[in-house]
């Protein structure tokens, strides 16, 4: 990872300065390390295991029937999970479900202005992402164009 930062610190910043365009969330036990940035206004992801990069930097999105333009960051939020649930059925009695989270609020700099939120979880031993799409309406997706450009032949 190029960011070598301190979650809790940059989110200090953040209200000091304003939205960087990069920012890094690192699972409870530091393991996975998934950094979000912003190139040109479209949002990208890679993701470290252990100090060594396993997905570099990719592209991440989503096409709609109205492609979306450029965008900013217009928020960030942080929470952690550290639970236990019984399954219904399957191979394990309990599972434990610990990890940090991300939600990079992001709006189009441009009209109309549609609001997009990325939602990272970074767990000891993976990592998710996932979108979620603040505003009512129907929502047409042509294609999901999130990218895995993994760093080495794994």
């Amino acid at each position: 990872m190029k960011r070598e930062w301190v979650l809790g610190f940059i989110l200090a910043g953040f209200v000091a300065v304003g939205y960087a365009e990069a920012v890094d969330l690192e699972s409870p036990g530091g393991s996975v390390v998934i950094g979000f940035e912003l190139n040109a206004g479209r949002p990208q992801w890679e993701v470290a295991f252990n100090g060594r990069e396993i997905i570099k930097e990719s592209p991440l999105g989503l096409e709609l029937e109205q492609p979306y333009g450029a965008f900013e960051i217009t928020g960030l939020k942080t929470a952690t999970t550290d639970e236990t649930w019984k399954p219904a059925w399957g191979k394990f009695s309990e599972i434990r479900n610990c990890c940090s989270e991300l939600t990079v609020s992001l709006r189009e700099t441009t009209a109309p202005n549609r609001r997009l939120d990325i939602v990272f979880r970074a767990f000891d031993d993976a990592a998710a992402v996932r979108y979620h799409f603040p505003e009512s309406g129907k929502i047409s997706i042509k294609e999901d164009n999130t990218h895995f450009m993994f760093a080495g032949d794994f």
